[in-house]
């Protein structure tokens, strides 16, 4: 089946499922870590923020995804921006080098840096080809 020339690639889709996929694997890390919380312990205020904006980051990428997949060039847009703020989880490998956690760590450092930096780059392939069939 063939794409519409206005709509995103379904590699577009794949990789931006990667991204969210490694990006939240870096997340769940982070709270079986400890650092949202002490293990054992009640999670303090600023664990509490930093997982409910995870969780506004992460349903605002999903809706993203769904009305950029149907034509919404502004909801492209809020892709390139999500991926963006999401690929701060890979970029914390600068905190933790390898061997961190290893391997699961190490893989949800790389996966998540690779894949939202590959998701932004195919959101704006995407833009590039709506911007040039634009009636």
């Amino acid at each position: 089946m063939q794409n519409p020339s206005h709509l995103p690639s379904q590699r577009w889709l794949l990789v931006h499922t990667l991204a969210i996929a490694f990006s939240l694997s870096h997340v769940i890390l982070d709270w079986w870590a400890g650092l949202l919380a002490p293990p054992g312990d009640t999670m303090t205020g600023t664990g509490m923020l930093f997982l409910a904006l995870s969780v506004g980051i992460y349903a605002l990428w999903a809706n993203a995804l769904v009305l950029a997949s149907h034509g919404s060039r502004w909801w492209l847009r809020v892709t390139i921006g999500v991926s963006a703020v999401s690929s701060f989880n890979g970029f914390a490998i600068v905190y933790c080098l390898p061997p961190c956690l290893f391997p699961v760590g190490d893989l949800s450092h790389i996966g998540s840096l690779i894949f939202c930096l590959w998701a932004i780059f195919e959101s704006w392939l995407a833009l590039q080809q709506r911007a040039s069939v634009r009636p």
